[in-house]
């Protein structure tokens, strides 16, 4: 069975390492609207993450992509789930959480933008906790490796990075 992914950038990971679930987004909800844990069932990237690391780097650039963000030392991580952990697909999603007509178009045009698909994304209404997680793996710049997290230091560090010279400079840990 394939899993549903939460994908995000490594900043992010050690919060939600400590914290022990995938919380849902709390940012920029409408009145009424229920906060979501965002899943994807795209198999490699979920390309609408991008608009984090302009968010994380504050930069002003076009969003950029997998390859771009690692090649910029921002390394993609993801956490698999099976099915029943984010349950609501689109559809269903949209009218659980209440979200309004307005965002649902602002998404749907990002998403067209961007070249994601809004039927591979998945929900839960409630934070997934990590007893849910099947797999926690971060993008080595070839292909997803699984990453542990040292507590004590505070970084991640992934089995294998690529080498070239180009992205060699991204390192084999990640401070927060």
């Amino acid at each position: 069975m394939k899993l549903l992914w939460h994908y995000t950038v490594d900043v992010h990971i050690p919060d939600i390492l400590r914290c022990g679930y995938v919380d849902v987004a709390r940012l920029y909800l409408a009145p009424g609207e229920k906060p979501v844990a965002w899943f994807s069932a795209n198999q490699f990237w979920e390309r609408t993450v991008r608009k984090l690391v302009c968010k994380t780097l504050g930069e002003a650039s076009p969003p950029w992509g997998l390859e771009e963000m690692f090649s910029h030392g921002v390394h993609g991580v993801r956490i698999g789930v099976l099915p029943e952990a984010a349950p609501l697909g689109w559809t269903a999603l949209r009218a659980q959480a209440n979200i309004p007509s307005k965002m649902v178009r602002t998404l749907l045009r990002v998403a067209q933008q961007w070249g994601a698909n809004p039927w591979d994304w998945y929900g839960s209404l409630t934070p997934v906790p990590a007893e849910q997680w099947q797999a926690t793996e971060m993008w080595n710049g070839d292909e997803w490796t699984p990453f542990t997290y040292d507590n004590t230091r505070q970084e991640l560090r992934i089995k294998e990075l690529r080498t070239d010279d180009r992205l060699a400079r991204a390192g084999t840990r990640i401070s927060q």
